[in-house]
């Protein structure tokens, strides 16, 4: 295009105002380079007025760094002489000093002798377009890097031009040269391992033809022959329109991950072949409590028949009912245990019978310390706590027989010691009275020598079934020597303790005995550690066993009567009062 035909044919007022209304930056240099004419928006690109511009070189020109100025003007004299454009983008900087990215040509303008006579420089600004360009390719940056780092490629298959465009992560994972561009699918299919290559084909095809997603775990054969897992997944991709446009997906290395899972199945299967073979039940439990394996021996001795699905196996049907609660409660606990413990519980047999177990539960870490698992073995100990409950029920009979006088059925004296002994501390440590009773039956040798012994025993024996019968159990009983029997009564106070032996001396006195009738003193005394006393410290068990002594012995003084002491007041004596049945009388 010549300069006559897009400046001389309109009038001039008509070109400038064109020239002035273009967005875009216009000016017309000299073939020399000077500035002919600038329109308004290249004006305000460089904040110069239109006469300071002109005669200005255009490598002279504010917009233009001083690096660059040696290379522009370069640049334009090869326009000129050549006669061809220039086109560039070129980062600029504005009158106001704010950087901008242009999009510049150089069009040279001849006369009709095809002389350059004016060159045509236009500008075009693209910052915002050329910030958007840098970003994607910052963002494809960092996408590759995180690729990279995860070891994840992705890849597109556009259907309408079958164009593959795969990331620079899937090139390594498959071990193919990016500069060689993306192989072909043959030469793709080949790294995959034979076994594997029909499952990606059927993938494919279920993904093109009917829009299914796959997700798959796949081996490559690299071309050194090392073997590797990758995480293939792939989906169909669709226009707003529904028309399928193309398949995206990824490919992830997954061969650590996979190579532990491989070890672990391994371990795992050397576990359950050994757990299978031993004569024991052998369960496998999650941290949740959730049981992941029962062992042949469990199967067999339950009778629960085996279940595709562990799920199918209700574990609380082989429990015996009382058992049921301390299980769930230890089932619960197994989130804070670190160490192995143990506990027995009662299993119910294929025939119904409830077997005794004992059960050890071991925990299981895993690499991180962390409580993987744990493994709960049940050893059949019925026998043994057949033989404990023999040997516990025969140790407390020996117990009953060494505590009990064989003649009357209540404590003897070893028994009577050791209960004294505790009663006496309980009292001291809570404050608590504490009252002893001796009572002698009355002319019992009289009896003996008038009836014999075996009608003596007689009355003894009953004597002492009265005692139980009258007794609390935390009363105690006992024969204390002859016909003299002791009953300690312990959180018992002085006047209670009176009414108590009175009660029983008016039973036996009413009471039906063989051959005559039969009566029987008392002494009680009572000891009250709760009241502070003169030398407290000197009191002892003994000394409360000789106070009733002591108020027996007055008693016998009278027959049929109870007296009673208050043991610890003084030193010197006990304070005495006797009842009975015919008078009652107190004495110092």
């Amino acid at each position: 295009m010549t300069s006559d035909n897009l400046f001389t044919r309109l009038p001039q007022n008509t070109s400038r105002v064109m020239l002035d209304k273009m967005s875009y930056f216009v000016g017309l240099l000299s073939p020399c380079g000077g500035v002919l004419d600038l329109n308004v928006a290249a004006q305000e690109l460089m904040g110069l007025t239109h006469d300071e511009a002109l005669g200005k070189k255009l490598w002279e020109l504010p917009l233009c760094p001083p690096e660059r100025s040696a290379l522009l003007r370069r640049d334009f004299f090869s326009v000129v002489k050549q006669q061809r454009n220039s086109n560039y983008e070129v980062a600029l900087t504005r009158g106001d000093e704010t950087p901008i990215f242009v999009d510049f040509c150089l069009r040279p303008l001849t006369d009709t002798q095809g002389r350059v006579n004016v060159v045509l420089a236009e500008g075009y600004e693209i910052t915002g377009r050329k910030h958007l360009e840098n970003e994607l390719l910052e963002a494809q940056s960092r996408l590759h890097e995180a690729q990279a780092v995860a070891r994840i490629g992705s890849w597109e298959l556009e259907l309408a031009s079958s164009q593959v465009t795969w990331s620079p992560e899937t090139f390594r994972l498959f071990h193919f040269d990016p500069s060689q561009g993306e192989p072909d699918y043959e030469t793709h299919l080949s790294r995959h391992h034979p076994d594997d290559q029909p499952l990606v084909t059927a993938a494919i095809q279920d993904a093109i033809h009917h829009g299914i997603a796959y997700d798959l775990q796949l081996r490559i054969v690299l071309p050194s022959g090392e073997l590797r897992w990758l995480q293939c997944l792939g989906r169909a991709v669709y226009g707003s329109t529904g028309e399928l446009l193309k398949l995206v997906g990824t490919s992830q290395d997954i061969t650590d991950w996979k190579r532990a899972e491989l070890e672990r199945e391994r371990r795992e299967r050397a576990l359950t072949e050994v757990l299978d073979v031993m004569p024991h039940l052998a369960i496998l439990v999650d941290p949740r409590g959730r049981v992941t394996y029962y062992n042949g021996h469990f199967y067999d001795f339950t009778g629960v028949a085996r279940q595709r699905s562990i799920l199918g196996v209700n574990w609380r049907l082989c429990l015996a009912n009382d058992d049921l609660k301390l299980v769930i409660n230890e089932v619960r606990s197994l989130p804070t245990r670190r160490e192995p413990f143990e506990f027995e519980v009662r299993i119910r047999r294929h025939d119904g019978m409830l077997r005794w177990h004992l059960m050890r539960v071991v925990p299981i870490f895993g690499g991180g310390q962390e409580v993987e698992r744990f493994i709960v073995t049940g050893t059949d100990i019925s026998e043994r706590r057949h033989q404990e409950e023999v040997l516990h029920r025969a140790n407390t009979r020996l117990e009953v027989l060494a505590n009990t006088d064989a003649l009357t059925r209540v404590s003897n004296r070893h028994a009577l010691d050791e209960r004294l002994a505790l009663e006496w501390e309980k009292a001291k440590r809570e404050g608590s009275p504490l009252s002893a009773v001796l009572l002698d039956v009355d002319y019992f040798k009289s009896f003996n020598d008038t009836y014999g012994h075996i009608c003596g025993d007689v009355i003894l024996q009953q004597l002492g079934q009265l005692l139980l019968t009258n007794t609390r159990s935390s009363d105690l009983a006992a024969r204390y020597g002859g016909e003299e029997f002791m009953i300690l009564l312990p959180n018992t106070d002085a006047p209670a303790a009176a009414r108590w032996a009175e009660r029983l001396r008016s039973s036996i006195e009413s009471r039906s005995w063989p051959n005559r009738a039969i009566t029987a003193s008392f002494g009680v005394t009572t000891w009250n550690a709760g009241i502070l006393a003169v030398n407290q410290e000197v009191l002892t068990p003994a000394g409360l066993v000789n106070a009733a002594d002591e108020a027996l012995y007055r008693a016998k003084a009278r027959r049929n009567c109870v007296c009673t002491s208050f043991y610890g007041e003084t030193l010197e004596s006990t304070t005495t009062s006797i009842l009975g049945s015919s008078e009652s009388a107190t004495e110092q």
